[in-house]
């Protein structure tokens, strides 16, 4: 049998990161400089200490954990359910914050720009197995500050599947929020069937600056699905060993569901981990590395010991092209996720650790992502399947390719892939030995021709 998850931290790992997280939020504190904040918290029992930070005590820490939901439902547009946090089913996502492309026509790395926003939700709304959509990237040939909000416009304008974003400040999240009203038929629409998350993480080390508390608190007065999360390079900022990362981010991370539980109790937020390892040889992210699949899901196992919806990244590689080490890459992560104590799973589509957006690895990455949603389905044991009478009575003749049963089960037993190679090695030599590069390729254009 499939274990249903694969844990990094046993029982009492998770205790022992509690523990030395607890301790850093009631000795040491987090930095927060928003006036309401602080009331806020201060008003509930954190304690102001020197340099503008805040000490959390335990009390504090579990009144809020105490309220926080077992789950997150997202919806698309029509109003049916498309993702959920407390199922076994894995839901897949792009990534976010590209500033540059792998053309799919020229096969050059270039800028990301407006119009490419419009083709990648074209092809996330074709795929199957993407069920969040993002902008993958940010369009450089527009003012960052009119970025975030024209790239969530013009996803909303070509795909109804649910979307996630970033607002560099309140006012701009603000704006992003309406738009995604507008495009639900309204405000009241949209808190009965949410259909979009926020992401908002802290600023390592140790700070929930001024933008980040305010969208916080907006997003909890009006009950809207938030991701809290902090991203934190070992050895940069934050302690050179994963435990330690992990430990600060955890912190950080409670400091901002503490807060928007405290604004309102029970609206819906998850949380993750966002750890980025450091290859210390060149100074680069190794965002596909082991010790970040390893760190994002001991944070998953963390926050869903604690009760917090989580949600982990994969689907991304930190190759340049979409070549054996891509494919290697996101074939470990995203198994690892899909295993992991998070069923939201986002980061395809990513190249060049996460600097560089591919169509190419979207198409890849849903293929992957059908493989992995068979893979945690299991096998079904029940006296159908087990087929005793199938094999007494067609086990003699060997009448198994004609049988009912053959014809009931031949296509919901197994995947079916569409780019994986399956065929005899005849075949592929007589229809000129395409290699998978090419394949993806061929079948990007044509879903973009069509």
């Amino acid at each position: 049998m499939i274990p249903d998850k694969y844990r990094v931290l046993s029982p009492k790992d998770v205790e022992q990161v509690h523990e030395a997280t607890l301790k850093v939020l009631a000795e040491q504190g987090i930095r927060i400089s928003d006036p309401e904040a602080l009331k806020i918290l201060t008003d509930n029992g954190a304690v102001p200490g020197d340099d503008g930070f805040i000490k959390f005590n335990e009390n504090l820490v579990k009144k809020a954990l105490h309220s926080v939901p077992d789950k997150v439902v997202l919806y698309d547009r029509n109003g049916k359910i498309a993702a959920e946090t407390n199922g076994p089913k894995p839901y897949f996502s792009t990534g976010l914050f590209c500033r540059d492309i792998l053309d799919h026509d020229t096969h050059q790395i270039r800028p990301f720009t407006f119009f490419d926003i419009q083709t990648l939700t074209k092809v996330c709304d074709h795929l199957p197995n993407i069920h969040l959509v993002g902008s993958l990237g940010f369009p450089t040939d527009l003012p960052i500050e009119q970025a975030a909000l024209a790239a969530i416009k013009e996803v909303l304008v070509w795909t109804k599947k649910p979307v996630f974003f970033y607002g560099n400040d309140e006012k701009q999240a603000r704006d992003i929020w309406d738009a995604i009203a507008e495009a639900s038929s309204g405000w009241e629409n949209l808190k009965k069937y949410p259909s979009a998350l926020d992401l908002i993480g802290p600023t390592s080390p140790l700070t929930l600056d001024t933008q980040a508390c305010r969208r916080l608190k907006f997003n909890a007065e009006r009950n809207l699905p938030t991701v809290c999360f902090s991203a934190v390079i070992p050895g940069a900022s934050g302690p050179a060993t994963l435990a330690g990362s992990l430990v600060q981010a955890s912190a950080e991370s409670l400091a901002g569901i503490i807060l928007h539980q405290l604004v309102n109790p029970g609206a819906p937020i998850l949380s993750g981990s966002n750890v980025l390892p450091m290859d210390m040889r060149s100074g680069n992210l190794a965002y596909a590395s082991a010790e970040y699949n390893l760190v994002c899901q001991a944070a998953a196992d963390y926050f869903e010991t604690l009760g917090i919806p989580t949600w982990i990244g994969a689907g991304h590689s930190d190759a340049h092209s979409v070549d054996i080490q891509a494919a290697s890459e996101i074939g470990m992560n995203m198994n690892m996720a899909a295993f992991s104590s998070s069923t939201l799973i986002h980061n395809l589509g990513y190249l060049s650790s996460g600097k560089t957006a591919s169509l190419e690895m979207l198409i890849l990455g849903n293929e992957l992502a059908g493989a992995t949603l068979r893979l945690k389905q299991g096998i079904t044991i029940n006296e159908d399947t087990l087929a005793v009478n199938v094999i007494q009575q067609e086990g003699p003749s060997n009448g198994f390719l004609k049988a009912a049963h053959t014809l009931k089960y031949c296509r919901s037993e197994n995947y079916i892939p569409d780019l994986f190679q399956r065929e005899s090695c005849i075949s592929w030599q007589q229809k000129g030995k395409i290699p998978m590069d090419q394949r993806i390729s061929e079948t990007l254009k044509n879903m973009l021709e069509g």
